[in-house]
């Protein structure tokens, strides 16, 4: 907020995206570590609720505090002192653990990389390389085919954001009911969406698809997480975690030399070949998570334990 020197400036995102690095993966596996089953489904959609309403409000924050300069924008991150202090007052210092053994016991663990934070990481990767992909082709194809102009597509895709909350309010509730075949309809439903935006020859049917598509991937991520933290161990759940934000981060960097690269190798650079590469990216993702999960055994509940 307060320099112009470009060195000072650079050294400080550096900081600023090391210290998101070191805390950003707790945000999940706090609550993996805290909760579990039922509860643990809830909190994990309200984290992934939350995050889109302080992308939709912090964003057009920003844009307002544009106007008295950029170096206004920077205050924005002057309310990470709000959850720091909520942090203090209400997390525990004491760390229980949701299978019952003894801190001490956890404590001396060591993390283990499993096959389901693998799996899961290279869903995650793929997923978001077509999230950011798609996200970056809705102007450009509202241009293209003539119906809507980038500001109209910048609207549009807002919607996204605020079907996403909704997905996280709802997300516990759902899980129940759809059980291991979350992520499959999920993705499913997702990757419909982006294929009839990219056949959309109108803003409200294009509107639509974003609404229902942010819906959709507001359902798929929040399972995926959960999927992992039951199949993790209490001190593995912050490898997890770190492992699946880390594909999330290498898929959006990545994204546009992954759509660059398919549009050469097939010699068509238009927004519409690019929806459509992406609806079948996702459409195959689901493919492949909807026979993995048939195929899957119903997991049991667990035995209740009774005190002598």
């Amino acid at each position: 907020m307060f320099t112009e020197n470009y060195a000072v400036l650079l050294a400080s995102r550096f900081m600023f995206g090391a210290g998101v690095g070191l805390f950003n993966s707790l945000a999940i596996s706090l609550i993996s570590i805290y909760y579990e089953g039922k509860e643990r489904d809830r909190l994990i959609g309200f984290e992934n609720a939350a995050a889109a309403a302080a992308t939709t409000i912090f964003t057009w924050l920003v844009g307002y505090l544009m106007s008295f300069g950029w170096h206004m924008t920077f205050g924005v991150y002057a309310l990470g002192v709000i959850p720091l202090i909520m942090f203090g007052l209400f997390v525990s210092d004491k760390t229980p653990t949701v299978t019952g053994a003894s801190t001490s016991t956890v404590s001396t663990q060591k993390p283990k990389l499993n096959a389901t934070m693998i799996g899961y990481g290279i869903f995650m990767f793929i997923l978001f390389v077509t999230y950011f992909g798609m996200t970056v082709k809705i102007a450009p194809l509202f241009e293209q085919a003539g119906y809507g102009t980038a500001a109209e597509a910048s609207l549009i895709s807002g919607i996204s954001a605020a079907t996403g909350f909704v997905a996280g309010v709802i997300f516990g509730s759902i899980k129940q009911i759809l059980g291991r075949y979350m992520i499959g309809l999920g993705t499913l439903a997702g990757a419909v969406m982006v294929l009839v935006l990219s056949m959309s020859q109108n803003l409200i049917l294009s509107g639509v698809a974003i609404a229902v598509y942010g819906l959709a991937f507001g359902m798929a991520v929040p399972a995926i997480y959960s999927a992992v933290a039951a199949k993790t161990d209490e001190a593995s759940q912050n490898l997890g975690s770190t492992i699946l934000l880390v594909a999330v981060n290498m898929g959006v960097f990545l994204s546009p030399y992954v759509f660059q690269l398919i549009a050469s190798a097939f010699g068509d650079t238009s927004a519409v070949f690019s929806m459509r590469v992406d609806g079948l990216l996702v459409l195959a993702l689901a493919v492949i998570t909807l026979v993995t999960a048939s195929l899957q055994k119903p997991e049991r509940a667990p035995k209740p334990v009774h005190a002598k």
